[in-house]
């Protein structure tokens, strides 16, 4: 029973407060991504075209600043900055990847990695910080690490259903789950701090 009190004379109240709060924003972005990996099964395709930067934007991003035009915009952002990976990665896919003895491109990849760089940049003009860079090149590796998940998939032409499922949760989950742990995010803090903020 000492340990506890040894950490607390130590400061250690304000380490097991990161500790829960890190634990909390890898399980909102878990949620998040598993949604969102839901989100891309949906009927007639079209979930997967904007609902990851949505859901995302909605559940970890903007609930993290106070002020509902910023959270606006940070929702706005993400869904703009998903989208357009999305495009990336499939016009590189279609145009080199699927040519008979063409270069193989990893489109997923490279889009994950550019899409993690882009959200960073744009995250820190929206709430005027300044761009933690450690941080923002953890989570280009960690979005290029997620859609090589997709590439693998897409590489072993695997028409299971169940391996699919599971590729692209993986990619969602890894990505959403880790880019508010990376940046020290705390979802759903500053609505607690501030509930009536409306700035």
């Amino acid at each position: 029973m000492r340990l506890p009190v040894r950490i607390a004379a130590l400061g250690g109240g304000g380490v097991i407060a990161r500790v829960r709060v890190s634990q909390r924003s890898l399980a909102v972005g878990a949620v998040a991504g598993l949604l969102s990996s839901a989100a891309c099964f949906l009927p007639g395709g079209q979930g997967s075209q904007w609902a990851p930067g949505l859901i995302f934007g909605v559940l970890v991003l903007a609930p993290s600043y106070s002020g509902a035009a910023r959270r606006a915009l940070l929702v706005i952002a993400s869904a703009l900055v998903y989208r357009a990976a999305v495009w990336l990665a499939s016009t590189l896919y279609v145009n080199f990847s699927t040519w008979e003895g063409g270069p193989h491109i990893p489109s997923c990849t490279l889009a994950g990695g550019l899409g993690a760089l882009a959200l960073a940049v744009l995250v820190s003009l929206i709430t005027s910080a300044p761009l933690d860079r450690r941080a923002t090149r953890r989570s280009v590796v960690v979005g290029a690490v997620a859609g090589a998940f997709l590439d693998g998939y897409f590489a072993l032409a695997d028409q299971q259903r169940l391996v699919e499922y599971a590729a692209v949760a993986a990619c969602f989950v890894l990505w959403q789950a880790s880019y508010p742990a990376l940046h020290h995010l705390a979802p759903w803090r500053a609505l607690e701090l501030h509930p009536a903020d409306g700035t």
